[in-house]
């Protein structure tokens, strides 16, 4: 288990960079029930989620977040959709029914 709060010696987990920590973390762990631990921290930025969770989801890491209060577990809710919102959108003129990719 990852505490976070003693990792960073902080409450507030505000930046990408300090995502790349844990995650770095649990590559080296051979520990298969790996948790991070948001015990303590009362704040999580939205870019910090994102990022973290990306690493996660592209290696397909099996990590359980545990003890996040309200405010972090939103933007953790937030950061899901972030990551999986769809890279098509539907024609909104009509003339076409077929998805249109976007261009970002």
């Amino acid at each position: 288990m990852i505490l976070l709060k003693e990792k960073f010696n902080t409450t507030h987990l505000r930046t990408r960079s300090m995502a790349r920590d844990p995650y770095n973390d649990l590559l080296q762990s051979k520990n298969q029930d790996i948790a991070l631990d948001f015990s303590g921290i009362e704040f999580a930025s939205r870019s910090f989620m994102v990022q973290l969770y990306s690493m996660l989801a592209k290696h397909r890491s099996q990590v359980r977040f545990v003890n996040m209060n309200e405010n972090v577990d939103q933007m953790y809710q937030l950061a899901i959709t972030a990551y999986n919102k769809p890279a098509v959108m539907p024609d909104q003129s009509g003339k076409n029914s077929s998805p249109e990719l976007l261009n970002l």
